[in-house]
This record gives structure tokens, C-alpha cells and sequence, in this order.
């Protein structure tokens, strides 16, 4: 390893390029990194003083080539840096002035490309592949791709630049600020030697860029194990589509990886445990566990697992719809800590280990375990240890009577606690979502429309939170008092798109209402001719059949 430090100018003079690895995440800088080095460069050109700025290390292995042509450099750590500083320059070359032809062909031809060379060669820096081509256009001078990030640095600095002409009385001197970037810019560059270990040099240092990500650990963990005769291969047929199959919408225009969750769920299905900032750590345990395939074998494979992992937290891509409704419902529940057991048991599945209908009884066995929970107001803090312990002791020759044994040891509510909590838990209070899921499920089971068609209704509570005179009126006080500890009771909630129209109205005009309802959940009012502390009581105990029957405590009961 040699380590020294370089200006600049010293990185790019030459005829040389670094390569960055098509393993390595894309360039992700944005406003924040790059006002701060604008704003540091400005501090620089405004001072007499002859200092300098640090801007982090810069770590390289030499690629060997042929002697005749262009000195190569993987570049393993500093590719955020390196590909601002070469759009900052590329935005120097081309801001307007009439007198600066020379300073121009001095950046394009002595910083950015490799002026004698052609095709990739020509360029000074050759970021990962989904950055290349907008990054050539920018050196090239041709039109730049305007969604790419490379494209909005360029436009923050070219702006920043002309705001800097404006606002200086006397000529803004491109001259000098060329000079103090190329000059006055310090790096620490690490040239490693092919005994060096490139990913501890990786893991150690981030200078000032943008924090590293797990994913982006294990994708440099993962390469650095892959020959690098197959590292091109293995990166396009594996690794690029499951990073691409793996990131998810946000709104409009926010996108977010789940990358990282599912490299810690892929190892938690194993029946480990894995805090979210143990996941790097405990994936190069998995990845070098006792054996495993090589590199890029267990790749293969864990690319093939991302595409099961997709349809469970996106049911849609599911094609089976048996499967795909059982994927929602564990979304709506809103607790995917069962993942990995699910994502164990999808394997399984798909080597034709576990039926379709087997696995279907054990995706309902978990629903049935923690729904009855829900109802047992059980904590929800354990559900994530618990399904790791399942899939540390499940017996795969023993499917699915296997999951009902270690669910029940973990704490699988009997009816009779069932039945106890559906009646009288305040489950609205509890948790709102739940009940709308409950609600949802048990109209489908009556009858009703689809569960995908109901998720626009609201909960409606027959008793009135704030019950208006009326119902005093019609129930006394004493009957009022009853019924207000059983408001938010599943025997007194429904689902309704006229929520505001209801109001605290008297109960004979919400069934006006409802009346015009098609939901099952709302025929049992028809029949009633006021709404009290026993008739709450008397639907809470007909839905509860109801729901023993969607939720029992054996399979496919």
C-alpha cells in the first residue's frame, strides 16, 4: 500500500483513468454535499492565504494494461468526490467568456480526457455503468440526460458560478479558481497493492461523502469474492436486477431501496437475529458460512430470493391470487416481522418441499396467531424474535404442524382469551388499522365485496363517541353510561363511506343510512330498533363466530 497526499492536479495530470467498479453504488450526491464544497471553494478564492481543503481519501488498485496505453485505477472509495470535482471542471470549461479559449482546451485536454485515446478510453474518470453515459455527455459537451444526477450537479454549479460573476463588482477570474481547485484541493490517496484488502480499506473510510449504506457494504463484500472475470457478468445478471427490482416508489417522485431489509430478512430466515445495524456484519457471516456456495453462486441465489421477497411486500406482482391476498393481509396487518418465516417458507414452496395448499395453511396459521393477539392486546415488541425462533426450530419434514406447535409455544391465544378480548377490548383505541383490517376481513367472509374495493371506507362507530341529547333522550342516562365503556368494541364499529353524514346522530336515523349500505356488516342493523349496551354485545358475539372460524387455532380449521 502507498499513501501519500495529492493535490488535484497530481490525481488527474497524465494520461490515466479511474475505473470505477460497476459494483459500486451510483453517484448519489446532492444539494447538501454540493453547497458545502461550493461554499468551501468560495472560502478559498476569497482569501489571500495559501490554504488548502481536504476533501477525503481516494483509494485505487492499479488495473493492468498494455504499456502503450492508458494507466487504469479501479477506484474503490472517493468516486463521489472525484466525479464532482470533473463536473465542476467540465462546468468551468463551458461558462461563457471571450478570452479564455486557452484555459478551456487546457481543462478538456490535460483534466478530463485522454485527448490521444477513443471510445471509454478517452475519458479521465469511467463512473459505474448506469452513470456513464450522462457523464460522457457532460465531457463530450453533448446534450445531457435531464433526470441524471450528474446533469443537476452540473446545473448547481454552472448556476452558482454565474451568480459568483454577478455579484462581484470586478471581473470574476476563472483563471484563479481553475488554479485553487486543481492546486489547493487535497486528497489522501492510497494506491493498494494486490496483497492489500481492498474491502477493509472500503469499510474503514467515507471521508466527507455520503454515508454508506449496508447494501452498499455487502454489494463491495459480495464482488470482492467474485473472480474478476465474473464480476461484469454477475453484476448485470444478478446483482443490477435485483437492485433495480428491489427499490419502491415513495409518492411522486421519492424512490427508496428495500434492498437492505431484505439482505437482513434473507438472513434472518435462517433463524438468526438480526438487529438492523448488525446487518452487514451478520450477512458476511451468512456469506461465509460453513457450506456456503462461492460468491457469485450464492448470488444466483440470492438474486432468485429477491423475487420472492418482492411479492410479499408488493402482493401485486404475486401471480397467484390465493397467495397474493394472503401477501396483502400481512401487509394490512402491519406486521412484516413475520418476513422472514414467510420468506423461509416461499422457499420451500418454491423447491417443491411445501404445497401450495400447505404453505397457504401456514401463511394462515401466522395471520390466525397474530390477529388472536391483537385481540389478547399481546405486546407486538417479541412478534420479530419470535418468528426467528420459528424458523430456527421449524421442522421441514413436519410441515405445517411444525408452525402450529412453535406458534402455540410462543404465546397462540386459546378461544376463550379470543372470544374475551374481541368482546370487550377497546380495539378501535388500541389500534385503528387493525380494525379496520378485521372489519374488512369479516365482511368479505359474510359475503361482501372484495377486501381490495373496501379500503377507501371509514370505521363508523353506532354509538357515537360523543353521543348527542338524543341519545340521552332515548337510553337515559343510565343507559348512556352503560354503553360509553364499550364505544371503541368491535360489536359497536362498522365500516361506512358517510361517516360525517352520520355523525352522533340517534341510532334509528343511522340506519337510514346504512339501510342504503350493500355491506353484510350492516344488515345485522335492521333488526334493531335501538343501540345499547346489549346490543353491542349481542353483534360483538355474532361476529365473533364469525371470525373464530377466519382465525382458528388449527390448520385449515
Amino acid at each position: 500500500m502507498n499513501v501519500g497526499e495529492a493535490r488535484v492536479r497530481g490525481l488527474l495530470e497524465g494520461t490515466k483513468q479511474y475505473v470505477v467498479p460497476l459494483f459500486q453504488r451510483p453517484y448519489c450526491w446532492g444539494n447538501k454535499e454540493w453547497r458545502s464544497l461550493w461554499e468551501d471553494i468560495v472560502s478559498l478564492y476569497s482569501t489571500e492565504d495559501d490554504y488548502t481543503h481536504f476533501i477525503g481519501a481516494v483509494v485505487t488498485v492499479p488495473i493492468p494494461t498494455l504499456p502503450a496505453g492508458v494507466t487504469k485505477y479501479l477506484l474503490i472509495d472517493g468516486q463521489q468526490r472525484l466525479v464532482t470535482i470533473m463536473i465542476l471542471l467540465s462546468v468551468l470549461r463551458d461558462s461563457d467568456s471571450t478570452d479564455r479559449q486557452v484555459l478551456k482546451q487546457e481543462i478538456q485536454e490535460n483534466y478530463l480526457t485522454n485527448r490521444f485515446f477513443e471510445d471509454e478510453d478517452y475519458l479521465r474518470v469511467l463512473p459505474t455503468q448506469g452513470d456513464r453515459e450522462p457523464f460522457a455527455a457532460i465531457i463530450r459537451q453533448q446534450p445531457h440526460d435531464p433526470h441524471s444526477s450528474l446533469t443537476l450537479a452540473y446545473r448547481f454549479f454552472l448556476a452558482r458560478v454565474k451568480e459568483k460573476v454577478l455579484d462581484l463588482d470586478e471581473e470574476f477570474d476563472f483563471r484563479k479558481l481553475f488554479s485553487l481547485i486543481v492546486g489547493r484541493i487535497n486528497t489522501v490517496q492510497i494506491v493498494l497493492d494486490q496483497q492489500d484488502n481492498p474491502q477493509l480499506i472500503f469499510e474503514s473510510l467515507n471521508g466527507k461523502g455520503t454515508p454508506l449504506t449496508d447494501a452498499d457494504l455487502i454489494r463491495n463484500f459480495v464482488f470482492m469474492r467474485i473472480d474478476k472475470a465474473d464480476q461484469q457478468l454477475s453484476y448485470h445478471n444478478d446483482w443490477f436486477p435485483m437492485e433495480q427490482r428491489l427499490v419502491q416508489r415513495r409518492g411522486r417522485r421519492q424512490y427508496y431501496s428495500v434492498l437492505t431489509p431484505f439482505m437482513r430478512h434473507l438472513v434472518m430466515q435462517r433463524g438468526v437475529m438480526v438487529r438492523k445495524e448488525d446487518t452487514y456484519v451478520k450477512f458476511q457471516q451468512y456469506l461465509e458460512r460453513p457450506g456456503a456456495s462461492p460468491a457469485k453462486d450464492e448470488l444466483v441465489e440470492i438474486a432468485k430470493s429477491s423475487e420472492l421477497y418482492l411479492r410479499l411486500i408488493k402482493p401485486e406482482t404475486e401471480p397467484n391470487p390465493e397467495l397474493r391476498q394472503r401477501f396483502q393481509s400481512v401487509l394490512d396487518l402491519e406486521v412484516t416481522t413475520c418476513h422472514p418465516l414467510a420468506l423461509r417458507l416461499y422457499h420451500l414452496h418454491r423447491d417443491e418441499r411445501l404445497s401450495l395448499e400447505s404453505f397457504l395453511r401456514c401463511i394462515d396459521s401466522i395471520e390466525s396467531f397474530m390477529v388472536r393477539r391483537v385481540f389478547g392486546s399481546r405486546s407486538t415488541r417479541p412478534l420479530g424474535r419470535i418468528f426467528v425462533t420459528v424458523c430456527r426450530d421449524l421442522v421441514e419434514d413436519d410441515l405445517p404442524q411444525s408452525i402450529l406447535r412453535l406458534l402455540d409455544g410462543a404465546g397462540w391465544p386459546e378461544d376463550v382469551e379470543f372470544e374475551n378480548g374481541f368482546l370487550n377490548a377497546p380495539i378501535y383505541y388500541l389500534d385503528q388499522k387493525k380494525t379496520k383490517f378485521v372489519l374488512i376481513r369479516l365482511e368479505g367472509t359474510l359475503g361482501g365485496p372484495r377486501p381490495d374495493t373496501l379500503h377507501g371506507l371509514e370505521t363508523e362507530h353506532i354509538f357515537p363517541q360523543l353521543p348527542s341529547p338524543a341519545w340521552h333522550e332515548h337510553l337515559g342516562h343510565q343507559g348512556v353510561a352503560e354503553a360509553m365503556p364499550a364505544i371503541h368494541r368491535i360489536g359497536n364499529l362498522t365500516l361506512s363511506e358517510v361517516n360525517a353524514a352520520m355523525s352522533n346522530r340517534w341510532f334509528t336515523e343511522k340506519k337510514t343510512f346504512l339501510a342504503m349500505s350493500d355491506l353484510r356488516l350492516n344488515k345485522h342493523f335492521e333488526d334493531c330498533e335501538s343501540w345499547g349496551y346489549q346490543e353491542i354485545t349481542e353483534r360483538g358475539m355474532a361476529l365473533f363466530k364469525v371470525a373464530r372460524k377466519i382465525w382458528p387455532k388449527q390448520l385449515g380449521g
